[in-house]
């Protein structure tokens, strides 16, 4: 998987300062990019990097519309062998509880 110049720059950007926020509040920002321009491969691309900056943390991916939260499960799921782990999409509140106490 390749990014284009502006997902390499705005993912470098993104986990540069969540780097930075674990060493002081935890607060980091989010990133913008216009329809289509690849977003959910950014999301990749970020959580990748910093599963092997950050000692493999947990990523929970919160979503507004279902079929978003499918658009990106898939994403994610076809590129399980670069993440190099399989996602979970949790199908409820309580299934997500479940997920993240385990």
């Amino acid at each position: 998987i390749l990014s284009a110049y502006h997902q390499y720059y705005a993912v470098k950007k993104a986990v540069e300062t969540t780097i930075e926020a674990t060493k002081s509040d935890g607060r980091a920002g989010v990133f913008w990019h216009t329809q289509g321009s690849g977003k959910s491969l950014s999301m990749i691309f970020y959580v990748k990097q910093l599963q092997e900056r950050l000692n493999s943390p947990t990523f929970v991916v919160i979503t507004d519309r279902n079929d978003l939260d499918n658009q990106l499960y898939g994403q994610f799921a076809a590129c399980d062998e670069f993440l190099r782990q399989t996602p979970i999409q949790a199908e409820s509140r309580e299934h997500l509880k479940e997920l993240l106490a385990n």
